[in-house]
């Protein structure tokens, strides 16, 4: 959703010959995003399928919820790193980098536990029982 406000946004809405192309171009790419989406719903579920694990929604409640608290929910600048000793109250997590590997579509401070929970254990398992 952010490259698509970010192609929109750069587009000159004063230029009419701009706003036309860009308009053309955000249409192009509105239309091929859909046939991406639709395309990797289906790969996924053919992977989860072969493989037999199968990948979490989340559920509708939840995205409703989301949606009413959203704007009380202060969003962090995602184009610059945060650390852990910041005040987070009211703001939402987005994504974190663990062993310089990012984690991103983390939608809950709960999401960000687990996940970290599950890289440390596969990391070492000795350091998550001391922990």
């Amino acid at each position: 959703m952010s490259l698509s406000d970010d192609i929109w946004n750069s587009i000159d809405h004063n230029n009419p010959e701009k706003l036309d192309e860009g308009y053309a171009f955000k249409k192009e790419f509105n239309r091929l995003l859909d046939i991406f989406n639709a395309n990797s719903s289906e790969i996924s579920a053919l992977v989860s399928q072969f493989t037999g694990i199968k990948t979490e929604s989340i559920p509708e409640e939840i995205k409703k919820e989301n949606d009413e608290n959203q704007r009380r929910v202060k969003e962090l600048n995602k184009k610059t790193p945060h650390h852990i000793s910041e005040d987070f109250t009211y703001k939402r997590p987005y994504a974190f980098i663990f062993d310089d590997c990012a984690y991103t579509q983390i939608l809950t401070w709960n999401d960000i536990y687990i996940q970290f929970v599950s890289c440390l254990a596969r990391k070492d398992s000795e350091k998550l029982k001391e922990l």
